[in-house]
């Protein structure tokens, strides 16, 4: 039986693109508020975390677990260099389980995400979702409570794997 090329609504998260940058207005609110105006979706308040440093190209709002985020691409106006800083030299860069990175020079990165008492922690909340019945509150609620620590790890493994490769 061939299977559908559809996505489902339990694997895909939600995302809505805004590519009309000229469309989008953003203002700060105070220190840690600000507010932009999406095409067709109005008024959106998010918190400010860090300055834009250029014009709005498109915006992007996407949830991840049971929060709604805002992210904006930015034209810096800052043109890449015409020739590379070091020509004739190259390096490779291969991503695997053993080790996160390796480069073609032989240099290793490792970082450990999880720590003990995070891996003991994911193993008793996929104990206890393992012990309920198929159907029951009790399992949704274990359910959510592996969803939200999934997240959880997965924000902060996405936020440590390109810091080896900045210089």
């Amino acid at each position: 039986m061939p299977r559908s090329g559809w996505k489902s609504k339990d694997r895909s998260r939600p995302a809505f693109r805004f590519p009309e940058g000229g469309k989008i207005v953003v203002e700060r609110l105070n220190r840690r508020w600000a507010r932009a105006k999406l095409p067709k979706l109005g008024w959106v308040r998010f918190r400010w975390s860090r300055r834009l440093g250029g014009a709005v190209k498109n915006a992007t709002v996407m949830r991840e677990g049971r929060h709604w985020y805002i992210s904006f691409l930015v034209g810096d106006g800052e043109q890449p260099p015409a020739r590379h800083a070091k020509p004739g030299t190259w390096i490779g860069v291969d991503r695997g389980v053993a080790k996160i990175v390796t480069t073609s020079e032989g240099r290793f990165h490792h970082q450990v995400f999880a720590r003990g008492r995070e891996v003991e922690h994911a193993a008793k909340l996929q104990r206890d979702l393992a012990r309920t019945t198929k159907g029951s509150n009790r399992r949704k609620r274990a359910a959510r409570r592996v969803g939200a620590f999934t997240v959880r790890s997965a924000g902060v493994v996405r936020t440590s794997l390109p810091k080896p490769l900045t210089p």
